[in-house]
Protein backbone atom coordinates (compact mmCIF):
# COMPACT_ATOMS: atom_id res chain seq x y z
CA UNK A 1 0.00 0.00 0.00
CA UNK A 2 0.87 3.62 -0.61
CA UNK A 3 0.86 4.39 3.45
CA UNK A 4 3.27 1.39 4.50
CA UNK A 5 5.50 2.70 1.29
CA UNK A 6 5.39 6.07 2.74
CA UNK A 7 6.00 4.86 6.46
CA UNK A 8 9.15 3.08 5.67
CA UNK A 9 10.77 4.98 2.96
CA UNK A 10 9.65 8.81 4.60
CA UNK A 11 9.83 7.87 7.71
CA UNK A 12 6.17 9.00 7.62
CA UNK A 13 4.25 9.46 11.27
CA UNK A 14 1.24 10.44 9.52
CA UNK A 15 1.38 7.62 7.12
CA UNK A 16 1.70 5.41 10.30
CA UNK A 17 -0.59 7.01 12.40
CA UNK A 18 -3.05 5.60 9.04
CA UNK A 19 -1.79 1.98 9.48
CA UNK A 20 -2.72 2.39 13.50
CA UNK A 21 -5.98 3.52 13.03
CA UNK A 22 -6.83 0.97 10.17
CA UNK A 23 -5.52 -1.87 12.24
CA UNK A 24 -6.02 -0.68 15.92
CA UNK A 25 -2.91 -0.94 18.60
CA UNK A 26 -3.90 -4.22 20.19
CA UNK A 27 -3.94 -5.72 16.85
CA UNK A 28 -0.47 -4.10 16.16
CA UNK A 29 1.02 -5.16 19.13
CA UNK A 30 -0.23 -8.28 18.99
CA UNK A 31 1.24 -8.87 15.84
CA UNK A 32 4.82 -8.09 16.78
CA UNK A 33 4.13 -10.21 19.96
CA UNK A 34 3.61 -12.91 17.95
CA UNK A 35 6.29 -12.84 15.66
CA UNK A 36 8.98 -12.87 18.99
CA UNK A 37 9.39 -8.72 18.32
CA UNK A 38 9.22 -8.50 22.56
CA UNK A 39 10.86 -5.42 23.20
CA UNK A 40 8.29 -3.39 20.55
CA UNK A 41 5.69 -1.60 21.88
CA UNK A 42 2.79 0.87 20.76
CA UNK A 43 1.93 2.81 24.09
CA UNK A 44 0.68 6.19 22.43
CA UNK A 45 0.53 7.38 19.12
CA UNK A 46 3.64 6.91 16.97
CA UNK A 47 5.78 10.11 16.64
CA UNK A 48 4.32 11.49 19.23
CA UNK A 49 6.51 12.21 22.39
CA UNK A 50 3.37 12.63 24.38
CA UNK A 51 3.05 9.86 27.04
CA UNK A 52 4.48 7.06 29.45
CA UNK A 53 5.73 4.80 28.95
CA UNK A 54 7.25 5.65 25.88
CA UNK A 55 6.89 3.72 22.42
CA UNK A 56 9.02 0.82 21.90
CA UNK A 57 11.39 -0.59 19.03
CA UNK A 58 14.75 -2.08 19.67
CA UNK A 59 17.58 -2.50 17.34
CA UNK A 60 17.14 -6.34 17.92
CA UNK A 61 13.29 -6.09 17.17
CA UNK A 62 14.36 -4.54 13.60
CA UNK A 63 17.26 -6.86 12.63
CA UNK A 64 14.66 -9.56 13.37
CA UNK A 65 11.78 -8.15 11.45
CA UNK A 66 13.64 -7.54 8.41
CA UNK A 67 15.52 -11.21 8.64
CA UNK A 68 11.69 -12.32 8.90
CA UNK A 69 11.15 -10.33 5.87
CA UNK A 70 13.92 -11.40 3.99
CA UNK A 71 13.74 -15.12 4.58
CA UNK A 72 10.01 -15.40 3.78
CA UNK A 73 8.46 -16.12 7.49
CA UNK A 74 6.92 -12.89 7.50
CA UNK A 75 5.37 -12.21 3.69
CA UNK A 76 5.41 -14.81 0.78
CA UNK A 77 7.39 -13.45 -2.14
CA UNK A 78 4.94 -11.33 -3.71
CA UNK A 79 5.24 -9.23 -0.84
CA UNK A 80 8.48 -9.03 0.26
CA UNK A 81 9.70 -8.39 -3.35
CA UNK A 82 6.90 -4.93 -2.88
Amino acid sequence: SVAIRRMMENSDNNRTWEIELRYGRDTLNSFAAARGLTNTMINHRLGCLCGMPFNSFSCVDAVSLYEQIADGSLFNATWRDT
